[in-house]
């Protein structure tokens, strides 16, 4: 009799130190979900950010012709959408409990942790092509399209990032044929005359003020021996301070970079949490009946 009751509060005790074990653990959980859910947010912010900023993906992504810029962006975004709700629905499988929901929960979660690991590889991939892919698509896009008819949207995407970056043409510096040289030597805009006497657009000039010396507009002796109206390399003074003669490669290299870098990185962050989240979500829906 004695033994038998003896094994009767052992029973209960166990019983009751595993359910404050799953409440802990259940706690634990919720923890991680929460920071998932903070996490989708973020994803969700820089998805935005990198796609509809100033210079994002949709502005700068014609010009870079780089796809992946683009497609991390709209990934990003999705991403982003679908785990802030899905994190909700998993919050609720486990409070209420119920198992089908942490069903759909695991399996929506697995899909989405290798899109971030995805989206991750791609944004270094992205860095690892800057140099290569980047350089000779913004010379196309100089040569090709900017200033001709039916490319208004580039022409515009052109003139925002000459005037933001201060720059002029695809990469290189003031002795670069690629840089401000390249729209004389090589473009449609020029040799088709869109140009309108000018050697280089108005959006490679510091400001407005001095436009026809900037653009080669006005031909005299004091502008003559000056870019833009004699070709690289410049070795002699003085130098036409109203131009811009650095590439925009050169300087939209760096901010192309950080975001790559960012979007790689956050993305494989947030794709262990959840890969972490998975297996302790997985314990809780065997532990279901």
């Amino acid at each position: 009799m004695w033994s038998r009751e003896m094994d009767d509060f052992r029973i209960m005790n166990e019983t009751q130190k595993g359910a404050r074990c799953s409440r802990v653990f259940k706690k634990i959980l919720i923890s991680f979900m929460i920071s998932i859910l903070v996490g989708g947010i973020v994803i969700l912010g820089i998805g935005i950010y990198a796609h509809e900023a100033e210079y994002g993906s949709k502005a700068v992504g014609g010009l870079i012709g780089v796809a992946l810029y683009s497609i991390d962006s709209l990934m990003f975004i999705a991403c982003g959408s679908v785990t802030i709700v899905i994190m909700a629905v998993g919050m609720i499988g486990v409070l209420v409990p119920q198992k089908c929901v942490l069903g759909l929960h695991l399996c929506i979660m697995t899909f989405l942790a290798f899109t971030l690991f995805a989206a991750g590889i791609l944004g270094y991939v992205f860095v690892g092509e800057l140099e290569d892919s980047v350089r000779s698509s913004l010379q196309s896009s100089v040569t090709e399209k900017y200033g001709t008819p039916g490319e208004e949207s580039i022409t515009r995407s052109w003139d925002n990032i000459q005037q933001t970056f201060a720059c002029c043409g695809a990469h290189g510096d003031e002795n670069s044929t690629t840089s401000w040289y390249l729209y004389q030597s090589e473009s449609f805009w020029f040799k088709d005359h869109y140009n309108r006497n000018r050697t280089v657009p108005n959006s490679c000039c510091v400001d407005k003020t001095n436009i026809e010396y900037c653009t080669g507009y006005l031909i005299n002796n004091a502008t003559k021996d000056w870019p833009p109206n004699i070709e690289p390399p410049i070795t002699d003074e003085p130098t036409n301070y109203t131009l811009f003669t650095t590439g925009c490669y050169d300087k939209l290299e760096n901010y192309l970079e950080r975001n790559g870098i960012l979007i790689g990185t956050t993305a494989v962050v947030i794709g262990v949490l959840m890969i972490v989240e998975i297996g302790m979500t997985i314990f809780v829906y065997r532990s279901l009946h």
